[in-house]
């Protein structure tokens, strides 16, 4: 079974994989049975901990997520976000009042749920105005969530622990983006926040799969990182050692989790077996030449 970690300082544990609820998983195009069976894997499995957002998949995975959970529900530990909605097709942010909870009503909603246990800026407001902060922790104190965080970036993250307030921060941590990342972690472990972390694989760009299509999903994918991510297409290639006996998906996430400041990697999946593979691998410690390779890299 998963082990649990606590969340900062917060006496909430949830296990060390989290589901995203997001990406291909959620859009209109990928079968609705496909994705009720993830989800009934991760809890058969033991994860406990689901992450979605009002514009993730064009806007459909939180009503999806929503019913596929259904009387399960109030079981998970559920985690949404404000301040970016998808309107006329287009990525919208927005922090005021008005527009968080128009935002955070229509989530409640969706998901069939009167509160959240962690309700997250999607993205960090620039500048964080007191009209945002004051929002979510009125929602804390209102107990309509139980923690508040941000999904952000390290210099994102590094303006939230100086603004303070907040439960959990969001971040990329992974095999390919760990130095001050690594070091946010552990700033913010000081200080009693959790760390949920995207993207734990690194979108698994050490390694040739993302250039094997095989599916739609697969196409959705790298079309994506064409277009977002070459730059880490180029660093990835310095960590094909972890291919060497394997797709190395599992070492990529143990190193990770490796990290005792890290609450849990939040991972997504269009298909069964990368999943069980991935609960799978975060029952085991990450071997220590692979951990000197990696820091070696």
């Amino acid at each position: 079974m998963l082990a649990k970690r606590q969340i900062g300082a917060s006496g909430i544990s949830i296990s060390s994989l989290g589901f995203g609820a997001g990406g291909f998983w959620g859009m209109p195009l990928f079968d609705e049975g496909v994705a009720r069976s993830l989800v009934d894997i991760a809890l058969e499995r033991g994860i406990d901990a689901f992450d979605t957002g009002p514009n993730y998949s064009q806007a459909n995975a939180e009503p999806r997520l929503g019913r596929i959970l259904g009387s399960r529900v109030n079981d998970v530990f559920l985690a949404t976000k404000v301040g970016t909605r998808l309107i006329n097709g287009k990525h919208v942010k927005g922090y005021t009042r008005a527009e968080m909870t128009q935002s955070f009503e229509q989530s409640l909603r969706l998901l069939g749920r009167d509160h959240v246990d962690l309700l997250q800026f999607h993205g960090m407001p620039d500048p964080l105005t007191n009209e945002a902060m004051d929002f979510l922790l009125e929602q804390k104190q209102k107990g309509r969530t139980r923690l508040v965080g941000t999904s952000t970036s390290v210099e994102g993250g590094r303006q939230a622990l100086a603004a303070g307030g907040f439960d959990v921060l969001m971040i990329e941590y992974n095999v390919i983006h760990r130095h001050e990342e690594k070091q946010l972690t552990e700033d913010a472990a000081k200080v009693g926040v959790g760390i949920l972390v995207k993207s734990p694989l690194a979108q698994t760009l050490y390694s040739n799969r993302i250039w094997k299509v095989r599916s739609l999903s697969d196409f959705w994918y790298l079309a994506r990182a064409l277009k977002n991510m070459r730059h880490k297409i180029i660093k990835g290639r310095k960590y094909r050692f972890l291919t060497e006996n394997g797709p190395g998906h599992d070492l990529a996430l143990q190193f990770v989790l490796d990290n005792k400041d890290v609450t849990a990697a939040i991972i997504g999946t269009t298909r069964p077996h990368n999943l069980l593979a991935n609960i799978q691998a975060a029952q085991q410690p990450l071997p220590p030449d692979i951990r000197r390779r990696i820091l070696a890299a």
